[in-house]
């Protein structure tokens, strides 16, 4: 929580906390409390921080591996709701523009998970715009990843949710 604190707003802490190993420690933290939804919970929202600005440390965030935690939290607690927003905001801000990393999300069940996801919290419109973003931004310049998004069932689950 502290550091999910201390990056929410201040660039210069966001690139001093990854140059001294805020990714590796998160992912170490989401592998280690794999089976607490609030340290996940946390840990998704401080990784949604990070990279919800600087280009470079969203790749920092995704060499780290990240997704696939993400990921795999939201598969162990699909029905906790903060877990799913969390989730979907920081696979969207780690994934944003870039179609190589939006791959492994959607190698990861990236895609079905945020579906499942959209299902399970129907009256919850953080999730729902946190996962419409998800889908969006995964779909945007990739005729593949629009396929799996509708295979998936994506479409009728942003419909649902408009």
């Amino acid at each position: 929580a502290l550091l999910w604190s201390m990056v929410t707003s201040h660039e210069v802490n966001k690139a001093a906390a990854l140059d001294r190993g805020a990714a590796e420690l998160l992912a170490q933290v989401m592998a280690k409390w794999e089976d607490d939804s609030t340290i996940l919970s946390v840990a998704c929202g401080a990784i949604a921080s990070l990279a919800n600005s600087e280009p470079a440390h969203r790749k920092v965030l995704y060499d780290a591996k990240l997704t696939t935690r993400i990921c795999n939290a939201m598969l162990a607690h699909e029905s906790v709701e903060s877990v799913q927003l969390y989730s979907c905001m920081a696979v969207w801000s780690v994934s944003a523009n870039n179609q190589h990393r939006g791959e492994r999300v959607v190698a990861e069940g990236g895609i079905k998970r945020c579906c499942s996801c959209m299902q399970l919290h129907l009256r919850s419109a953080e999730v729902q715009m946190a996962a419409c973003g998800l889908l969006c931004s995964l779909s945007s310049g990739s005729i593949h990843h629009k396929d799996v998004v509708i295979a998936e069932g994506g479409l009728q689950r942003i419909l649902a949710a408009m």
